[in-house]
């Protein structure tokens, strides 16, 4: 499926899974494993494997917009929580709440991702 993409894709520019990997900072095992984990369509690996091929997600993939799947109790629970300890919230004070938190995490996560990055890096010298 999207790996089979890849491969394709990666014909079609003349590069090699193996230069993918070299790529991304990590080794061709480890890139073949990531095709496995649930979460590798959402992942920055995508964008940075659409950059690598210079093409869109969208082309990569075959899906016009990749979202994760939403479990709606998981969001209920929260947002019920955010009702119980502030209760004098309206409901557009706490989507702006929300979606500050949201915007956040993002950005702990684009570190995280940049610090594993530059580790990955250390770790190949």
């Amino acid at each position: 499926m999207l790996k089979e993409r890849v491969k394709k894709f990666a014909k079609i520019k003349g590069v090699t899974l193996k230069e993918i990997a070299k790529h991304l900072g990590i080794s061709e095992v480890a890139f073949g494993k990531s095709f496995h984990s649930k979460n590798f369509p959402y992942s920055k690996k995508i964008n940075d494997i659409a950059e690598f091929l210079d093409i869109s997600v969208e082309e990569l993939t075959n899906m016009s917009e990749i979202e994760p799947e939403v479990i709606y109790d998981q969001v209920n629970e929260v947002i019920e929580s955010y009702y119980k300890t502030n209760q004098h919230l309206d409901d557009k004070t706490l989507l702006h709440i929300m979606k500050s938190e949201n915007l956040l995490l993002k950005q702990i996560i684009e570190r995280q991702e940049k610090e594993i990055d530059f580790l990955r890096g250390q770790l190949m010298k």
